[in-house]
C-alpha cells in the first residue's frame, strides 16, 4: 500500500515540478544565504513588531504569573519529548506530535507567548539533538512566526473545527511551505522552487491530520478550563 501511495505522490510531485519549472529562475535569488536570511528575518520582525504593539502590555502581565511560566515550561518540555516520537506512514508522510503544544500555549497566553516558547523550544531541541547540520536561526524564526499566526486566529476565541483548520492552513502555507522553504533553499542544490513540490505535498497531506489532533487537544484543554474564550 505504501509503495502505491509513494508512486502516486511521485507523480504529483512531478506534475508540480513541471508547473513550477517556468518560474524557477525568477526565485533563484532566494538560494543566496544572505537574501534568504534577510527575507525570513524581516518577516519575523514585522510580525513580532505588530504583536508587541497589540499584545505587549498584556504579555508583560502574563509572564509575571507563576502559572504562565509553569505551563509554558511544561509545553516546551512536552514538545521536546514528543519530538522523539514519529510515525512513518510512507516515505512522504511522517506524522510527528510536537505540533500540538504551540496551539495550546497561544490559545492560553496569546501570540507573543507562542512565539517565545516556539523559538525557545526550537533552540533547546537542537541543543539536545543537533542533527541535520549547523543551527540556523531562520528555522527558529519560522517557528516563532507559526506561534504568532496561531495566536492571531485562536487566542481567546471559541474552539471550533473550522477555526483550528484556518489556523493550521495559515501556518502550513505561510510558515511551513513558504518561509521554511526560503530558509532551507540555500542549503540544497535544487533551490527554492526545487524543494517546493515535496514540501507542498507533505504539508497538505498533514493538514487534515494535524487539524483533527489540534482540535481534539484544544477541546480537551477547554474541558479543564485552561483558557477562556471570547465570542
Amino acid at each position: 500500500m505504501s509503495e502505491k501511495f509513494d508512486a502516486l505522490m511521485d507523480s504529483w510531485k512531478g506534475m508540480l515540478k513541471f508547473v513550477l519549472e517556468p518560474v524557477h529562475h525568477v526565485f533563484d535569488f532566494l538560494s543566496n544565504a544572505w537574501i534568504s536570511a534577510a527575507v525570513v528575518t524581516v518577516v519575523f520582525l514585522l510580525v513580532l513588531g505588530y504583536c508587541v504593539i497589540k499584545y505587549g502590555a498584556e504579555f508583560k502581565q502574563q509572564i509575571r504569573k507563576p502559572r504562565t511560566m509553569v505551563i509554558c515550561a511544561m509545553m516546551v518540555t512536552l514538545n521536546i519529548v514528543l519530538g522523539y516520537f514519529n510515525l512513518w506512514l510512507s516515505s512522504y508522510l511522517r506524522v510527528g506530535f510536537g505540533f500540538v503544544t504551540q496551539p495550546v500555549v497561544t490559545m492560553m497566553f496569546g501570540p507573543l507567548a507562542g512565539c517565545v516558547t516556539g523559538v525557545f523550544q526550537d533552540i533547546l531541541s537542537y541543543m539536545l539533538n543537533p542533527v541535520g547540520g549547523a543551527y540556523m536561526p531562520t528555522y527558529s524564526m519560522c517557528v516563532g512566526i507559526s506561534g504568532m499566526i496561531y495566536g492571531f486566529v485562536l487566542y481567546r476565541r471559541p474552539v471550533t473545527l473550522w477555526r483550528v483548520f484556518l489556523a493550521k492552513l495559515l501556518v502550513i502555507v505561510l510558515s511551513n511551505i513558504l518561509l521554511n522553504s526560503i530558509a532551507l533553499a540555500p542549503t540544497v542544490g535544487s533551490g527554492f522552487i526545487g524543494i517546493l513540490p515535496a514540501r507542498i505535498l507533505k504539508n497538505l497531506l498533514l493538514l487534515p491530520i494535524q487539524t483533527a489532533v489540534v482540535y481534539a487537544v484544544l477541546k480537551f484543554a477547554q474541558q479543564f478550563q485552561l483558557f477562556k474564550a471570547r465570542a
